[in-house]
C-alpha cells in the first residue's frame, strides 16, 4: 500500500462515507462485501488508466482482477446495475463519473499548488539571485523590491545582470 504523498500519480481520494451512498448500500445488499471489494478494485483499475476508462469485457476484467471466471457475471452486474459506472457510447469502455469528478478536483488542486509554488520560487529567485521573471509587470517588480530588506536588495543587486538592473530601475523609478 502506498503512503500518501509518495506517488501522487497512483493516488486518488474517496469519501470516507462512500459505504453510506444509496448505490453502495444496494450493491452490498445484493452482492455483499465481495461486490464492494470488486467495485473498489474496478475503481483502482480505472484510476491507473488514461482518461480513467477501461475496456468493458467482464471475462477479461475477472482475469485482470485475479478472481474466478464465474465472477465475470458479478463484475458485469456491478458495472451495469448500480449506477456506479457508465458505458461509453461505443459500448467498448466503462468509466465512473464519481472517479472522474474526484480526479478533476485533485488535478485542479494540484495545478493551484503548482502555480503557488512557481510564484513562491519566482519571489525567492528574485530575492536571492536578482532574477526578474519575464511575466512580472513593473508593479510586481516594485512591490517585491519594496518588500525586501536592504540586505536582500544589496545581495540581489550584486548578482543581477545589467538587463535585470534596467528593468528594476524602470519599475522602481517610474
Amino acid at each position: 500500500m502506498a503512503i500518501i504523498g509518495t506517488d501522487m500519480n497512483s493516488y486518488f481520494a474517496h469519501d470516507s462515507n462512500a459505504r453510506e451512498d444509496a448505490r453502495m448500500i444496494t450493491l452490498q445488499r445484493k452482492h455483499g462485501y465481495q461486490g464492494i471489494g470488486i467495485y473498489w478494485a474496478l475503481i483502482e483499475l480505472l484510476r491507473q488508466n488514461m482518461n480513467y476508462e477501461y475496456q468493458y469485457d467482464p471475462e477479461n476484467l475477472a482475469y485482470i482482477l485475479r478472481v474466478s471466471d464465474d465472477t465475470a457475471e458479478l463484475i458485469e452486474s456491478i458495472i451495469l446495475n448500480f449506477d456506479l459506472f457508465e458505458i461509453d457510447p461505443t459500448g467498448r469502455y466503462f468509466f465512473s463519473y464519481d472517479l472522474n469528478a474526484n480526479m478533476e478536483f485533485m488535478e485542479s488542486k494540484r495545478q493551484k499548488l503548482s502555480e503557488s509554488g512557481a510564484a513562491g520560487a519566482a519571489v525567492t529567485n528574485f530575492k536571492l539571485y536578482g532574477i526578474v521573471p519575464d511575466n512580472w509587470t513593473d508593479t510586481d517588480i516594485n512591490k517585491h523590491w519594496r518588500s525586501m530588506t536592504r540586505e536582500e536588495q544589496t545581495k540581489a543587486l550584486n548578482v543581477m545582470t545589467l538587463h535585470q538592473k534596467d528593468r528594476l530601475e524602470k519599475a522602481t523609478n517610474g
